[in-house]
């Protein structure tokens, strides 16, 4: 998604990743999902420590890579201010 072509990259876009194009998301069965989905969205987003894509990304960042150092997971953001959901 974070390519030299700018495909998806834009301005009011906002583009959250698990990691970076050369690592891997991990899936977490005691989870019930992806490692950073589930820290991203269940924990940040959905048991309110986010109210934005931003702050989810932040809350989210240091418990994967705690877990999986290789697993860094990415954030593009060219939206002015905070995405607020």
């Amino acid at each position: 998604m974070f390519d030299d072509n700018d495909d998806l990259q834009g301005t009011g876009r906002v583009i959250a990743s698990a990691c970076k194009a050369e690592q891997y998301g991990w899936d977490y069965l005691q989870l019930g999902n992806t490692l950073w989905g589930y820290y991203f969205v269940d924990e940040g987003l959905l048991d309110d420590n986010a109210y934005s894509v931003e702050a989810a990304h932040a809350y989210a960042y240091p418990y994967v890579v705690a877990q999986q150092p290789d697993s860094q997971p990415q954030l593009y953001d060219n939206f002015p201010g905070n995405f607020d959901l």
